[in-house]
């Protein structure tokens, strides 16, 4: 993991494999601030970035991006993504996909 992990979470996929999200720091870029994201075991790694007027909400939009990103996978859609056996992933989600989420709690 890289030195400016803030955060971690491991979700469990078909109840034997495993994905992790790693959360960075968030850093200043330009007049903003940038909060680096990596999930990995999907198929592929994902890797990106929100970027905020502060630290907090660049966390939180990569908390968001995050939960995009889980939410409306396959693999969720096909309810093999949980977390502590629940498909409730404890992420922050926005208005747009609540139907989406709660089709499946």
């Amino acid at each position: 993991m890289m030195n400016s992990t803030i955060a971690t979470r491991k979700y469990e996929l078909n109840r034997t494999l495993e994905v992790l999200i790693v959360i960075e720091k968030a850093k200043p870029d330009q007049n903003d601030y940038r909060c680096n994201y990596h999930i990995s075991g999907f198929a592929q790694p994902i890797n990106g970035y929100a970027m905020g007027i502060d630290e907090v909400q660049a966390l939180y939009l990569a908390m968001q991006k995050i939960s995009i990103i889980l939410y409306s996978s396959d693999e969720y859609k096909e309810k093999q993504l949980t977390w502590l056996g629940t498909f409730d992933l404890g992420l922050p989600y926005l208005e747009s996909i609540r139907n989406l989420v709660e089709q499946h709690l």
